[in-house]
């Protein structure tokens, strides 16, 4: 449910009907690229990814039971006894490379050290290569719990893998320009790129969402009110944001921490820059998300965000 504001009449639809007074801001130009925004879709627990069937070949092929000639058991002997000697052979040999873990990962000290960090974050491993021109640093992340028991969040912890890798990385000056993080599932493997410009604007702006944070935690609805943008808020008011805060309080109960979780850029159609931040809301009974829409052309903290939203 969301209530949504018209930034030309002022005037206020709701997309949901029933309970009035839910607030969620949002720019009627915005709603494509939302609808479509990878972190729309975070929340979305009822709509669980179907783990894709394993097609496992059977035998179509059946034991010929005709009696053969000396000759050719002579040659079957023959290609057994060569088939044993490949197995012993194969048996002594080193086992096969599997994928190593970030600590045997061939990078070096500081992207190693920043690789670890992903892979205790995503309580999984990790592996990780520098493209041979310097500029792609390519990370893989395998057997990770977390990201198997919670496969529709996808976009969310390869964003976030990309995150505490870049904010634990001590290396000022990186050759490489691009982050490739493939997150490697029982069932597939899906990569997603992110560039360290990118990431640079997440650290710039992340202190907006830890000020939304913390203001929803604090009850400070008049903080949480100066944060948006005056310009979509038509007549809104204080009242409406703390409404819109606290009506979901009896199920869910009284917001006791947060914790910024992943990122998302998106365009509008009239080619306008919005960055969403977004993460976990401990709450006194459930859980639910924080995800804010912050307007890239607006440079300070108050004023800058267009969206809230932390319904799942």
């Amino acid at each position: 449910m969301a209530l949504r504001i018209n930034t030309n009449a002022h005037s206020v639809q709701t997309t949901e009907a029933k309970p009035t007074g839910l607030f969620a801001v949002f720019l009627l130009e915005m709603k494509n690229a939302a609808m479509n925004s990878p972190l729309n879709l975070l929340f979305q627990f009822h709509n669980k990814i179907p783990n894709s069937a394993s097609i496992v070949p059977q035998s179509i092929h059946e034991e010929n039971r005709n009696h053969f000639p000396m000759k050719e058991i002579l040659i079957i002997f023959y290609v057994i006894f060569q088939l044993a000697a490949c197995n012993e052979a194969a048996s002594n040999a080193p086992e096969s490379a599997a994928p190593t873990s970030s600590s045997q990962s061939q990078l070096p000290p500081a992207e190693n050290k920043a690789l670890q960090m992903v892979a205790t974050a995503l309580a999984g491993e990790a592996t990780g290569l520098i493209s041979q021109d310097g500029k792609v640093l390519e990370m893989t992340i395998f057997n990770s719990a977390t990201m198997e028991q919670e496969a529709d969040l996808l976009p969310l912890y390869s964003s976030n893998a990309a995150w505490v890798f870049y904010k634990n990385l001590e290396n000022d000056k990186p050759s490489y320009e691009k982050l490739v993080v493939n997150a490697q599932l029982r069932d597939t493997t899906i990569g997603r790129e992110y560039t360290l410009r990118e990431l640079a604007i997440v650290k710039s702006r992340l202190p907006t969402f830890e000020a939304a944070g913390k203001m929803l935690v604090a009850g400070d609805y008049q903080g949480l009110y100066d944060l948006f943008d005056p310009a979509i808020m038509g007549a809104m008011k204080v009242e409406g944001v703390q409404q819109y805060c606290t009506q979901i309080e009896p199920q869910y109960g009284k917001a006791i921490s947060f914790e910024f979780r992943g990122f998302a850029f998106n365009k509008t159609s009239s080619g306008k820059d919005f960055l969403s931040l977004a993460g976990p809301v401990r709450r006194q009974t459930k859980d639910t998300a924080l995800d804010i829409a912050i307007d890239l052309s607006k440079p300070d903290i108050k004023g800058s965000v267009n969206a809230l939203k932390f319904d799942y």
